[in-house]
C-alpha cells in the first residue's frame, strides 16, 4: 500500500503537468480536446486469466492531447470506470467462496502518445498510435458480499493507489480538425483490492482493469496546408477603389 505522502506527492505532479498543457493552449504546439465512451473489465482473483465479458461496464473520460510535434504528443486523462466480478465466473475450486464485488474506479493520468505515421491536423488517413503513462487511482467498493460470507470483513474498500496505463489506437481527422478514433488500453496497478481485500485473495498478483472504446476529439488550429490557403485566398477590392479604375 502506497504512503499517503506519496500519492499526495503523486497526484500534486499529475496537476502540475497537467496545468502546463492547460497553459501549453496559448503556445505554438497543437491541442486536441476530446471524450471517450465504451467498455471496461479487470482482471483479479474472480477472473485471473481472461476478462468475463458479461463483467463489462460503461465507461466514460475525457482527455487532452498536446501534440508537440506530428510523432509525439501528451496526454493528460480524466476516465471513470465500474470493475466488478464473482466468484461464480470461475472454474476453479475458488468459486466456492461465493463471493462477488462492484467497485468505482476514478483514473487521473499522464501518458505519452507515440505516432508512427505522423498525425497532422490536415492529413486525413487512419493513423495508428501507442501509449503508456501513470495514473493516480481513487477506488471504493459500491456493492459486495464480504459480510454475508465471512465473519473477518465488514465492509469494501475505500483507497487510492497508482496505475500503469498503456495501450493502442487509431484515429482519423473527418473534417477540419473533428477527429474519430477506436483506443484500447490495459492499466496496471499496484493493489490487489480492486476486488476484494488483499487477504480473501491472492496478494501476490495484482489486479488490472482495461477499456476499449471509441473516442471523438477536436484538433484546435491550422495546419501548414490550411494557412497557405488563407494567405492565397484573393482580396476583393473595395468599392471605392472599382470607382476609380472604372
Amino acid at each position: 500500500m502506497m504512503n499517503q505522502v506519496k500519492k499526495q506527492q503523486l497526484l500534486k505532479g499529475i496537476l502540475l503537468v497537467f496545468a502546463f498543457m492547460v497553459l501549453s493552449v496559448i503556445a505554438p504546439a497543437q491541442v486536441e480536446l476530446g471524450v471517450k465512451i465504451g467498455g471496461d473489465n479487470y482482471l483479479g482473483d474472480s477472473s485471473p486469466i481472461l476478462p468475463v465479458l458479461t463483467e463489462t461496464h460503461l465507461a466514460e473520460g475525457a482527455f487532452l492531447n498536446v501534440h508537440l510535434n506530428p510523432k509525439i504528443a501528451i496526454k493528460a486523462q480524466f476516465s471513470k470506470y465500474t470493475l466488478s466480478g464473482s466468484d461464480a465466473n470461475l472454474l476453479s475450486s475458488t468459486a466456492t467462496r461465493g463471493l462477488s464485488f462492484s467497485t468505482g474506479l476514478m483514473d487521473i493520468g499522464l501518458a505519452v502518445q507515440y505516432y508512427p505515421t505522423r498525425f497532422e491536423r490536415c492529413d486525413k488517413a487512419w493513423k495508428p498510435y501507442l501509449f503508456a503513462g501513470v495514473s493516480y487511482i481513487k477506488y471504493q467498493t459500491i456493492n459486495s458480499n464480504f459480510a454475508m460470507v465471512t465473519d473477518i470483513v465488514s465492509g469494501g474498500v475505500n483507497e487510492s493507489n497508482i496505475s500503469i496505463p498503456f495501450g493502442i489506437g487509431l484515429k482519423k481527422v473527418l473534417y477540419k480538425g473533428i477527429t474519430l478514433g477506436a483506443e484500447l488500453q490495459c492499466a496496471k496497478t499496484f493493489t490487489d483490492q480492486l476486488d476484494f481485500p488483499s487477504y480473501l485473495g491472492n496478494a501476490v498478483y495484482k489486479d488490472w482493469y482495461m477499456f476499449g472504446g471509441i473516442t471523438l476529439s477536436y484538433v484546435f488550429g491550422k495546419c501548414a496546408e490550411e494557412n497557405k490557403v488563407s494567405r492565397n485566398k484573393a482580396v476583393p477590392c473595395p468599392s471605392f477603389a472599382k470607382g476609380i479604375i472604372n
